[in-house]
C-alpha cells in the first residue's frame, strides 16, 4: 500500500440535515490547509452500515485520499470545501475499499 502524502486532524463536528460536517487540517509537504469537509448520512450509512462513528468514516476516507494525493485523477491540493461523496471521481474504487474495510479496523460488509 503507497505511503500517505499527509497528515490529518478532524476537528469540530457539526450534524447537518442531511449528515455531518468536519473542519480538517491536513498537512502535506507543501504545509497546512484547513477544510470543510461533509459527510451525508446516506454515504455513512452506505459505506459502513452504522458500524463505525461518523468521523472514524472521514478518518478512512482521508487516509485513502491522502495516500492517493496527486495521483490518477486524485487533486494534487484538496478543495476547501468537498463532500465526501466528491471522492468518488477521485478513486472510482473508493466505494468498494470502504466497503470492505481494512486491516486497520474496518469492518468487513456482506455483498
Amino acid at each position: 500500500m503507497p505511503q500517505a502524502a499527509g497528515t490529518f486532524e478532524v476537528g469540530t463536528e457539526t450534524e447537518t440535515a442531511g449528515g455531518w460536517s468536519y473542519e480538517v487540517a491536513i498537512t502535506t509537504a507543501d504545509g497546512t490547509s484547513t477544510h470543510a469537509i461533509s459527510l451525508c448520512w446516506h454515504d455513512h450509512d452506505y459505506w459502513c452500515g452504522g458500524a463505525l462513528a461518523p468521523s472514524r468514516m472521514l478518518e478512512r476516507l482521508l487516509d485513502l485520499v491522502l495516500q492517493h494525493l496527486g495521483q490518477g485523477s486524485t487533486p494534487d491540493h484538496l478543495p476547501p470545501r468537498f463532500a465526501c461523496a466528491t471522492a468518488r471521481r477521485w478513486l472510482p474504487d473508493l466505494d468498494d475499499q470502504l466497503r470492505q474495510g481494512s486491516a486497520k479496523g474496518g469492518v468487513i460488509l456482506p455483498g
